[in-house]
């Protein structure tokens, strides 16, 4: 198979590609929600919900998840704060990625701009 980034060829059962990283689209999910084991903020649990469903995301935990095709909103927040959203399109043969970074200047979590919304 070929990757949908980059073009290279890479192996059926490998979930990334060597060359650019891009995750291969054999697997069963569509969205893929993480979070980096940093230091700053790692004793607190972001609180993350999609449709009905939430989540706990701590520190260095990632969710594997599948939607249906269209718009999903995903909702964050850490303790009492403001929730923020952010939106995903999920689309046939791509992977979405939500990675949540700490930022001290800012006082909580934000979107990397490393996300493929």
């Amino acid at each position: 198979m070929y990757c949908s980034n980059c073009g290279k060829k890479i192996e059926n059962d490998e979930k990334y590609c060597g060359s650019c990283g891009t995750i291969t689209s054999n697997n069963n999910y569509n969205l893929i929600i993480s979070r980096p084991n940093k230091v700053m903020g790692c004793a607190v649990q972001l609180h993350v919900t999609i449709g009905n469903t939430n989540y706990e995301l701590g520190a260095g935990r990632d969710f594997k998840i599948t939607l249906p095709n269209g718009v999903h909103t995903i909702k964050y927040k850490i303790w009492c704060r403001r929730e923020h959203e952010v939106n995903v399109t999920i689309e046939d043969g791509k992977i979405c990625s939500v990675l949540f970074v700490y930022d001290a200047l800012w006082g909580g979590f934000k979107i990397s701009k490393n996300s493929i919304l």
